[in-house]
């Protein structure tokens, strides 16, 4: 795998996600406009459920694809696979589909009637037609195929804009949002079925389907403790706080995750093909030299935005808003653990069984909810802030622990070490109440210095071609 072909692959990634989220951005003050606050709530009470509901009826079958495809003898065998499994997730969809609709009275009245009851069960057959979905997809992704999923991204997002659009003027209102939604999840699974149907075809297999099951299915839980670590500390913060704080640290939560999605390219890049680097010949090598990379570049990115959050804070918001700058390094903090241990979990996934990163999973958000019980109530943000990195590093500390002990990588912890000490040591030191041209200023010139850094420690964080005056024959993913 060339550098310029990987580059190629994370550029097209970057490029949906670039463009799917402007799109999101432009449609918000639309949206605001159309709806009144009691609607636009109950939109996004709906958006809080399908989050749920898509975790756990995935089925975990994304990286079970990753798991059984990558670990194929040849191009036949994954073929193989990934039409059992696509088959598989299409039975599942129709059972999740009917199994919704008899739910969505009970929801209903669970709710309070909050939410239309059309719009919901809208929703509802939406997140069914998910998994149909995201299984396709993973697959174009492991097959490197990054244009077309750039294509049907970027058709989804924009199918699903103009519908918004049309019936919102029709006056639809939330079950309007809610329809536009399901028909752009319909087309695209349509169009999705048919790509992999040439592809690979479709089948069904008790075996195998058992076996993705088995690896997938203690993902789900895997995936809730993960909830539990991401969003669960709103429900426990909004009776200790006011609304000021709960908002000032949802907009920090908000720059603080530009991290994650800026460094998602590299992610869907490596994430779907790491089994099968390890597999090949010299694969333990060329995986750390990736994890490597991988890891040096976040951690770049985590400087980057913890630097550049504060003018960019200052820039988007009011005043009263500027507190956010304070709790934003911490959650960048919290970001950067959840997702170094993302990157070197590769032996925790490279067995048949997906128990261990569940039952850790689960243990890291007993960790958090601990810490959110003792310490949400005298120091409100600040003590959810410290429950959750706690529960990330307890996450980080077992998994890799357990990876290491399946697949040895031998990382240069060092110089990571010294690389991410100087970085967060540049960032506190840097004055946070600078004028905005200063603090944009700054934000450049440590992050040239900072990629220069990595660059000379053999850590690469930025594409090598991009440095090659400074450094021939950069380390980079392989």
């Amino acid at each position: 795998m060339a550098t310029r072909r990987a580059l190629g692959q994370a550029g097209f990634y970057a490029l949906s996600i670039v463009a799917t989220r402007a799109i999101g951005l432009f449609m918000v003050p639309y949206m605001t406009r159309r709806l009144t606050t009691a609607e636009y709530g109950s939109m996004e009470l709906m958006a809080t459920i399908a989050d749920v509901a898509t975790t756990v009826l995935s089925f975990g079958q994304i990286d079970a694809l990753f798991r059984y495809a990558g670990a194929a003898a040849d191009d036949a065998a994954r073929r193989r696979v990934s039409a059992e499994s696509f088959g598989l997730i299409v039975i599942l969809a129709a059972l999740a589909a009917i199994t919704m609709q008899l739910l969505a009275v009970p929801i209903q009245y669970l709710l309070a009637d909050k939410v239309p009851p059309l719009g919901l069960r809208f929703m509802l057959v939406t997140v069914a037609l998910e998994g149909a979905i995201e299984v396709p997809l993973a697959w174009l992704r492991f097959c490197e195929r990054s244009s077309l999923y750039l294509v049907i991204i970027l058709g989804r997002t924009l199918l699903q804009a103009a519908l918004v659009f049309v019936l919102l003027e029709q006056g639809q209102g939330v079950p309007g949002v809610m329809l536009a939604s399901l028909i752009a999840a319909a087309v695209t699974a349509t169009i999705l079925a048919v790509t992999q149907w040439r592809d690979t075809g479709i089948r069904f297999s008790r075996a195998s389907a058992t076996a993705l099951l088995s690896y997938g299915g203690p993902l789900v839980l895997a995936g809730l403790g993960g909830f539990v670590l991401g969003t669960f500390d709103r429900l426990l913060l909004a009776p200790a706080v006011s609304l000021t704080a709960l908002a000032i640290y949802a907009l920090a939560y908000k720059v603080a995750v530009l991290t994650p999605q800026l460094f998602q390219p590299f992610a869907m890049w490596w994430l779907p093909r790491r089994i099968q680097v390890l597999l090949e010949p010299g694969g333990v090598e060329r995986s750390t030299r990736a994890v490597s990379f991988g890891l040096a570049f976040l951690y770049w990115l985590g400087f980057g935005v913890a630097t550049g959050g504060v003018p960019l804070i200052k820039l988007m918001t009011p005043p009263d808003y500027h507190g956010a700058i304070a709790f934003l390094p911490w959650l960048v903090v919290a970001t950067l653990v959840q997702h170094t241990a993302d990157l070197v979990n590769v032996g925790s996934y490279a067995g048949h069984s997906t128990r261990n990163p569940m039952w850790i999973n689960l243990g890291a958000a007993g960790v958090a909810l601990i810490g959110y019980f003792l310490l949400i109530p005298p120091y409100g943000v600040a003590g959810a802030i410290a429950a959750t990195i706690l529960g990330w590093a307890a996450r980080l500390v077992a998994i890799f622990i357990d990876s290491q002990r399946k697949v040895p990588l031998s990382l240069p912890w060092l110089r990571l070490g010294l690389y991410a000490g100087l970085l967060t040591l540049a960032a506190a030191l840097t004055p946070r109440d600078l004028d905005l041209g200063s603090a944009i200023a700054a934000c450049l010139v440590g992050a040239a210095v900072a990629a220069v850094l990595g660059n000379l420690l053999g850590l690469a964080p930025i594409p090598a071609g991009l440095l090659r005056r400074w450094r021939s024959g950069a380390v980079v993913p392989p």
